[in-house]
């Protein structure tokens, strides 16, 4: 019946509205008659006016705003995210966010054809909407599942209008263990995971993005975790291979919460370090500090985070190839 036909028509019903504000309706009319109904499709909410004059439909639009104003309605569904056509949530983070009425976090849904949503890797958590029976708090309908998705909490109520935001989510623990939003790097404030959450090593390495929304790499050191956070738990190394032939070589050790005056250690030494940013430290090397072939480890001062390690080979031939262009 909702689905569209002759333009803004379904089968005998108007229909009409964005993805999460779907409302469908159908008037009367016969001799000193009029007869109005609408109705919205998430939320449950509608009116039905029946009046007996020439000139009910002015009546209804004063009375239907009447209603929306007693009842709310003007508040709007989806706090962080109202559903399109195509919609896929990777990696991401949907936190603490209100909507007036229903879908704290996404309102649309993965079954409808005109605005399937799609998550993967996804935490949702501690959305809330304002409506006045405690249901669709997170998301207005179920999504489609893409796994690796967690959902703090549960649908509120067992309400039928109520939905967990995919049937198959993961329940995670309470908060799931998220830091504040905060400066952590980067060029937006993310939440950090903090030590025990659930979503920690828990990302589908297939699906995972190659970085998290701080543009760090994700899985160095274990399995990537879900949401737009990424913990760093194992320093990188840059060259991972050292020829003893090269006369110096910048080292760039990478990691999370670096502060200026930490150092670099090579291979249990300390060395003259450079602070480049909390996620970047370097260090100049000379060919004396690598005159031994094998595997040298690289730590820093006060970090908590895995040694990295450099392989120091004999000898490192560079070929340089011309450009032709043709």
């Amino acid at each position: 019946m909702l689905i569209p036909g002759l333009g803004r028509w379904g089968l005998g019903l108007q229909i009409g509205g964005p993805n999460g504000g779907r409302w469908f309706a159908h008037g009367g009319t016969n001799a000193g008659y009029r007869q109005r109904l609408i109705a919205f499709v998430e939320g449950g909410k509608g009116a039905v006016v029946l009046t007996n004059g020439e000139n009910g439909i002015p009546l209804f639009n004063e009375i239907l705003r009447s209603i929306a104003d007693v009842y709310d309605w003007r508040r709007g569904n989806g706090g962080a995210l109202v559903g399109a056509a195509g919609v896929e949530l990777m990696n991401s983070l949907l936190a603490n966010n209100t909507a007036g009425f229903n879908g704290g976090a996404v309102a649309g849904s993965g079954t409808n054809p005109n605005s399937p949503i799609l998550v993967r890797n996804t935490l949702i958590a501690n959305n809330t909407g304002g409506n006045g029976w405690g249901i669709q708090q997170q998301c207005t309908s179920a999504l489609t599942d893409g796994g690796n998705n967690l959902q703090w909490p549960n649908k509120t109520t067992n309400n039928w209008n109520d939905y967990v935001c995919v049937t198959t989510m993961a329940a995670g623990n309470p908060a799931l263990t998220l830091g504040a939003l905060s400066d952590n790097g980067g060029q937006v404030p993310t939440m950090a995971l903090l030590p025990g959450s659930p979503a920690l090593n828990a990302g589908n390495p297939a699906t995972c993005t190659a970085a998290d929304a701080r543009g760090l790499p994700r899985s160095r050191g274990g399995v990537c975790d879900i949401g737009a956070y990424e913990t760093i738990t194992q320093l990188a190394a840059v060259p991972g291979l050292i020829g003893m032939n090269e006369p110096s070589v910048t080292l760039t050790v990478l990691g999370d919460g670096f502060a200026n005056g930490q150092q670099i250690a090579w291979g249990g030494a300390p060395v003259a370090t450079s602070f480049v940013d909390r996620f970047t430290l370097t260090a100049g090397l000379t060919s004396g500090q690598y005159g031994t072939p094998g595997s040298v480890s690289v730590s820093v001062s006060g970090s908590s985070l895995t040694a990295a390690s450099v392989q120091v080979v004999p000898v490192i031939r560079r070929v340089y190839l011309p450009l032709v262009r043709r």
